[in-house]
């Protein structure tokens, strides 16, 4: 069978996704935004077609045949585009739907193009593990977030750090001190790790390149918590120093906390909100005024219902079920936390 203009090759395959990461992977570089199109004339049999599915309520399939086509289409053009300049992945997937006339309709899928690398690379082990930060001292503009660990060799393991960012932050390196508490109670403190190579992960979150460091790949599976002390880092504006005096600790169970409390605030005043747009809005413009105290994850939530919003219309009760949905995991997820504190100290008693 002929292959159609535009349709998939199969043979080169690349990622794509609404969102704007992928697992175990990184984006280690931005293309731009790139399109694919396609126009289709609907024609008098489809109308016809349609018109009679409409009177006997049905669905039109020649309608449905032509709009997949054209998806198809759509994507294959913009999946070619981004093979075409070294691209492997394409994140924010976005497709549209327009109406030029009675006759005419229109499908565009956009998104950015990025080339993408594991997080583990280079290691013989590619089984990665991605820790909260439990306590740590925040910077003005970003907070850190999460630590990768990938177990690399001969007694060595591989870092990466995730930090938090509000707007026009330009982290460039890090150096801090990473103390790891174990199941047992026990403490490992590494001294001095240079973070570097920072790059955006979406449009909140930065993630350095992996360091190796002195600690056993035994040690991560056992890892129950992590403090880190920020003791200098480089932005645009040059190297910062963090004097012992500035130094104040925030926990994440603190942060998580607060942004619980916001949430039950916003459940509140939601239905003064017109669409999800506008509640998206709403929390970002909250997140900024206070130095990004609402959890990333919530906002990821958000931002994805009003992506939805674009295509399938209004999207406000979906968000605010998906709002409720997240407090109510934060809430379990505390008590969890808290049963497993209560298990490992009768443990300790015991022995």
């Amino acid at each position: 069978m002929k292959k159609k203009k535009g349709e998939c090759n199969v043979s080169k395959t690349i990622l794509m996704t609404s969102g704007y990461s992928f697992e175990g992977r990184r984006i280690s570089e931005y293309f731009g935004v790139y399109s694919g199109e396609c126009a289709l004339g609907t024609g008098f049999l489809s109308s016809l077609g349609a018109g009679f599915a409409d009177f006997f309520g049905t669905n039109s399939t020649m309608y449905s045949d032509k709009l997949k086509r054209a998806k198809d289409y759509a994507i294959g053009q913009l999946r070619d585009q981004v093979i075409a300049i070294g691209g492997d992945a394409i994140i924010g997937l976005d497709i549209d739907y327009v109406s030029f006339s009675a006759d005419i309709m229109g499908v565009i899928a956009s998104g950015t193009a990025v080339k993408l690398e594991n997080l583990s690379s280079g290691t013989q082990d590619d089984t990665e593990n991605k820790f909260v930060i439990s306590i740590y001292n925040t910077m003005p503009n970003f907070r850190p977030s999460f630590l990768y660990a990938s177990p690399a060799s001969y007694g060595e393991s591989v870092l990466s750090l995730g930090l938090f960012h509000l707007k026009e932050c330009t982290v460039k390196a890090v150096l801090a001190d990473v103390e790891i508490s174990d199941i047992f109670q026990r403490t490992t403190v590494l001294k001095d790790v240079a973070f570097i190579g920072f790059k955006a992960e979406n449009a909140r979150n930065l993630l350095s390149d992996p360091v190796t460091c002195d600690l056993s790949p035994d040690l991560i599976r056992l890892i129950y918590g992590i403090k880190l002390t920020i003791k200098r880092y480089i932005t645009a504006d040059g190297l910062v120093v963090v004097s012992e005096s500035e130094i104040t600790y925030t926990s994440a169970e603190e942060e998580k906390t607060d942004s619980m409390k916001f949430g039950e605030e916003i459940l509140k005043v939601v239905d003064s909100l017109g669409s999800a747009k506008e509640i998206y809005e709403h929390l970002v413009a909250y997140n900024e005024a206070h130095r990004g105290s609402v959890d990333p994850e919530l906002l990821e939530i958000v931002q994805k219902d009003m992506k939805f919003e674009r295509l399938y219309g209004n999207h406000k009760d979906t968000t605010i079920t998906e709002i409720k949905n997240y407090l109510h995991s934060v809430k379990r997820m505390k008590e969890y936390n808290r049963e497993e504190v209560q298990q490992h100290g009768n443990v300790n008693q015991e022995n």
